[in-house]
């Protein structure tokens, strides 16, 4: 077997609720130091036939499949609908790239993650990153053609610090930016290990009638993603992050992250992504073993200092 390309691309976490993001709000996001690599080898075989392996962190395999790509059939698999939606990856890959899939010739996948698979830092926008790096075509067309979404995930897989993005024609918009306040260390991610009803939230979003409404809140989430990103002090930061928080609930009807579970909190809190993600931003003063044991009694185990989780 022959070695021939070895990538990786960076995890993701969005300050601004997705869905403000797929309407045209410019986002601040957040690349992880937490990714996934991808390894890519051939051997002589008959056809074209693609085999990809999927490891842990903890080096145990997650997922398994063979795929025959002259008939576009599964041929084995560890689990179905992974391997269904591998195919139209595939397929998708093939049908831009044909040279990379040689006559004759089986390919191999390895895709190793280094965070745990249920924290949601991105395992498939890592994959489409690092799959249409290989091929050498469009991954926010990849995205589009598979998974889907705002594609802010892709921007930061191959990102080297925080960023802008925004969604445009014909084709998305992002910078680095300076994210470098003094309180730093007062920055968590504590994983929640559940989620909201984030169905529900971006359901009745979609179903706001006011589009005059909607295009305020927009101005008003970007006005406060400038403050949140030039905010001196973590007054400034907290008071920022609690109106964008305030705003979102409003449009949505779902209740604060901080009301749920941190009301008793002193300090501010922030979801993520979706707005019910699976990790939330919390600002706290006493340090991260005094953060940890106020975790642990609401049930929260993982909590991550924001410089050990972004670049």
């Amino acid at each position: 077997m022959q070695k021939l390309y070895k990538s990786r691309a960076n995890g993701k976490l969005l300050l601004t609720a997705e869905y403000l993001v797929l309407d045209g709000a410019k986002a601040l996001a957040l690349p992880c130091k937490f990714g996934q690599t991808i390894e890519v080898s051939t051997a002589l075989a008959s056809g074209k036939k693609v085999h990809c392996t999927s490891i842990d962190m903890h080096d145990q395999v997650w997922f398994e499949g063979t795929f025959d790509l002259v008939s576009g059939v599964i041929l084995s698999s560890t689990d179905q609908a992974i391997a269904e939606r591998f195919l139209d990856i595939l397929k998708y890959i093939h049908q831009q790239a044909p040279s990379k899939f040689a006559e004759n010739t089986s390919t191999h996948f390895k895709n190793k993650i280094d965070f745990e698979r249920l924290w949601g830092l991105g395992t498939s926008s890592t994959l489409i990153y690092n799959l249409a790096t290989w091929a050498e075509i469009d991954a926010y067309e990849l995205l589009a053609h598979t998974f889907g979404g705002s594609g802010y995930d892709i921007a930061c897989a191959g990102a080297t610090g925080p960023l802008q993005y925004k969604i445009d024609i014909p084709a998305p918009r992002y910078k680095s930016v300076t994210f470098a306040p003094p309180f730093l260390d007062q920055l968590y991610f504590v994983y929640l290990g559940k989620k909201q009803n984030s169905r529900e939230g971006i359901q009745n979003y979609r179903e706001q009638k006011n589009e005059d409404k909607r295009v305020h809140a927009i101005a008003e989430i970007e006005e406060l993603n400038d403050n949140i990103l030039h905010a001196k002090t973590i007054a400034d930061f907290e008071e920022s992050i609690e109106e964008h928080e305030s705003i979102i609930a409003n449009i949505i009807g779902l209740p604060k992250v901080k009301d749920l579970y941190f009301s008793d909190l002193e300090g501010a809190a922030k979801s993520l992504g979706a707005w019910g993600g699976d990790f939330v931003l919390l600002t706290y003063k006493e340090g991260l073993d005094s953060l940890k044991a106020y975790c642990q009694l609401k049930g929260f185990e993982v909590v991550i200092p924001y410089q050990e989780m972004i670049l």
